[in-house]
């Protein structure tokens, strides 16, 4: 290499850099995951979505991220949000779930600043038939393991 094609190597290398971390990073982010709509509510003002490629299964359990999104602002303890991503957990036979963690976002699709963030796992609760929860227990648990 001459020394001039050095030079602008070692010039462009931290842009180079830079850009490739950026790209990795934004690939990476749940606002750009592969979101997979399961079921609309409350005449199509909330839409649930599932992201496939978090879905882990283990026996009667499956856990997955999935993401609410809003039409009309929400609140929560006074702070105004659009959209939900949460990770829930399903036990298939027993009809259940719980939340293991959730984060609220001033935009949609998890987009814009953190609202909230709960990291505190709840207790298990019944799917009530019928239900957007139902839709994803169905989207996950009634359907054969893909792998």
């Amino acid at each position: 290499m001459t020394a001039r094609k050095e030079i602008l190597f070692l010039f462009h290398l931290p842009r180079i850099l830079f850009m490739l971390i950026g790209a990795v990073w934004l690939s990476s982010s749940p606002v750009f995951a592969d979101w997979v709509k399961v079921a609309s509510a409350d005449s199509e003002r909330l839409t649930i979505y599932a992201n496939p490629e978090t879905i882990s299964r283990s026996g009667e359990f499956v856990t997955v991220w999935q993401l609410l999104d809003f039409k009309t602002t929400q609140l929560t303890g006074g702070k105004p949000y659009l959209s939900v991503m949460m990770e829930t957990e399903f036990h298939c036979a027993r009809l259940q779930s719980r939340r293991l963690q959730l984060a609220q976002f001033s935009g949609n699709m998890g987009s814009g600043q953190t609202q909230l963030a709960n990291s505190s796992t709840q207790e298990w609760a019944a799917v009530q038939p019928n239900s957007p929860l139902h839709a994803l227990w169905a989207f996950l648990c009634a359907t054969p393991n893909p792998s």
